[in-house]
């Protein structure tokens, strides 16, 4: 039996991991052409780093190009946000009780196996999940987890809704949590995503909202008022 111990009051196995942040998509709900732009700056970018670091460029040159990235990250980020909420009502709702069982159950499945669920949003089209990763091979884990639970939800989603082909988005985002004040944040955001959508007042309402309790002392309810 695995033993549990505490780094800043954060319970995990005590097996090598990493807290991820993982948005995923509805993928009818972004149209490409819409992000077409962003899409490019973001391959600039990155290229444009990958450079520099490759020839060894002077250190401030290297951040120079870490900030722009991540400026870029964050514009592209912001960018389909307010795509989604701008959505109310999508071809396929993630609220209907079906599809919601079908993916809290999915989300559900890897928990104390080969990931710790801290939070995650349920949204219409979207979904916001945070957990801790328990594995060496994070990357390879990580890539596994997510297209098994992208391919049960799709096949049973599509299922609920008589319909077939792709459910989710090609492009997901996920991220490293860089520290604790990272991971607060997205904890926070995460919860408050159907809140700042305007589909209710506190974030506690939402029905497709997780918190695991051992990250309730992470809540703040004034977050983004």
């Amino acid at each position: 039996m695995k033993k549990e111990f505490y780094r800043r009051k954060l319970p995990h196995y005590n097996t090598p991991g990493q807290e991820y942040y993982v948005t995923m998509i509805l993928n009818s709900s972004v149209p490409k052409t819409a992000l077409k732009k962003n899409a490019l700056e973001l391959e600039t970018a990155k290229n444009q780093l990958n450079y520099a670091i490759y020839h060894k460029e002077p250190d401030e040159i290297v951040q120079l190009h870490q900030n722009k990235l991540k400026e870029l990250k964050k514009a592209h980020s912001q960018k389909i946000e307010k795509i989604l909420h701008n959505e109310k009502n999508p071809v396929i709702d993630f609220r209907k009780n079906d599809n919601l069982n079908t993916i809290i159950d999915s989300l559900q499945f890897w928990n104390k196996k080969r990931i710790e669920n801290i939070a995650w949003s349920i949204m219409p089209n979207h979904i916001h999940w945070v957990f801790y990763l328990m594995k060496e091979n994070e990357m390879l884990l990580l890539q596994k987890i997510l297209h098994s639970v992208k391919l049960f939800t799709a096949r049973e989603i599509n299922k609920n809704e008589g319909k077939s082909g792709r459910l989710w988005s090609e492009e997901s985002f996920d991220t490293t949590n860089r520290n604790e004040n990272h991971l607060y944040n997205v904890i926070n955001y995460t919860l408050n995503n159907p809140v700042k959508a305007k589909f209710v007042k506190l974030w506690s309402e939402w029905k497709g909202n997780y918190i695991n309790p051992d990250y309730l002392n992470f809540i703040n309810e004034e977050f983004g008022k």
